[in-house]
């Protein structure tokens, strides 16, 4: 297995840009420029740029999610000869879970204070996971959940389709489930929701599941030798716009370029995105991205609150100690239960 097969320095660094491009997108930094001497064609060419960050930066966490996990659950097997879903699932919930409960628990206390206005099964309605359908309406502290949702119904159906599909039909089955959500991507009453675009979400799970499974598919990708950065000037031109509350799509043709190209760049590279010590930092902040993800939001919430600007200075202190204290400790543990019923399942076998 190559380095960048498994959990490379490469593809942390690539958390660390995917996580910036979110926290600059919902920073507005083009807003400090208007009313300035900067031409207003230059304003606009920045708003641009800053308006396709955010949904860019989602989709290339949902391609590295997408092969990561597949890795993870193909290594198991591999090595114990079956999948344990028990065992993948506490180690999903102890990842995911313990950083958003103390998110969601803050904001209820917020509520409970009086300092914002939530009803008590809003809190609920977060952790359902649910924020990116049309069965839950998320209010704005919890928008930010809407791609978890995603996440965890990816967690609770593709393991269980890996081990019913088989190793002969797994490749088959990916390839199936990225036609269909590359089709969906490009019908919008069917898959989006404001700001959410179902279907090209899991076309870039897919997408990186296949690049996972198939040595095929990713000889194809490996075999592009063209510098990554130039790679990444189309792929900005083609994501779409995100911006007053609404995803605007872009030509279908352009749409379905977006998870390939993120495959090229970020999973069939290695080495350094951006020379030696700038992909040390970025390495530094995509370990800490999850937790950056969930507590950059406090930052946004000036918007709906101009009293709410000291947020923004808290947030990443927050998302720091929450990584150092609740994201490490809980995942530490997470791995201690999931190796311990591992071992008992294979204690448990017949000699």
């Amino acid at each position: 297995m190559t380095r960048a097969a498994s959990r490379s320095g490469y593809i942390d660094q690539w958390r660390g840009v995917s996580v910036l491009a979110v926290v600059i997108y919902h920073a507005n930094p083009d807003r400090l420029l208007l009313g300035t001497r900067i031409p207003a064609s230059i304003v606009s060419l920045l708003q641009l740029c800053v308006a396709r960050l955010g949904p860019l930066g989602v989709d290339t966490f949902f391609v590295i999610s997408g092969f990561l996990i597949t890795q993870l659950l193909l290594k198991e097997e591999s090595q114990t000869g079956s999948v344990s879903l028990s065992a993948f699932y506490v180690r999903r919930a102890t990842r995911i879970l313990p950083a958003m409960l103390v998110y969601v628990l803050i904001v209820m206390i917020a509520s409970a204070a009086g300092l914002i206005r939530l009803e008590p099964f809003e809190g609920v309605k977060a952790v359902s996971f649910l924020c990116n359908t049309s069965f839950v309406t998320c209010k704005w502290e919890f928008s930010q959940l809407w791609s978890l949702g995603i996440e965890e119904q990816f967690y609770l159906l593709w393991p269980l389709l890996l081990i019913v599909s088989g190793p002969r039909l797994r490749v088959p089955l990916a390839a199936v489930i990225t036609a269909v959500a590359a089709t969906c991507a490009l019908i919008p009453g069917l898959v989006v929701r404001d700001l959410y675009n179902n279907g090209l979400a899991v076309y870039c799970l897919s997408s990186g599941v296949l690049f996972a499974l198939s040595p095929n598919y990713r000889a194809v990708f490996k075999a592009v030798k063209t510098p990554a950065w130039v790679m990444l000037i189309p792929l900005l031109l083609v994501t779409p716009l995100c911006g007053n509350g609404h995803w605007e799509f872009g030509h279908p043709v352009a749409l379905l370029t977006i998870p390939p190209i993120l495959v090229s760049v970020v999973l069939a590279r290695d080495g350094d995105v951006f020379g030696p010590q700038l992909s040390e930092g970025l390495r530094k902040v995509g370990l800490i991205s999850y937790s950056v993800y969930i507590w950059h939001w406090l930052a946004t919430w000036r918007y709906i609150q101009p009293e709410f600007r000291i947020l923004s200075v808290l947030a990443i202190p927050l998302a720091l100690a929450c990584y150092r204290y609740i994201e490490l400790p809980l995942i530490a543990a997470g791995r201690r239960w999931s190796n311990a019923i591992i071992e008992a399942r294979r204690q448990a076998l017949p000699a």
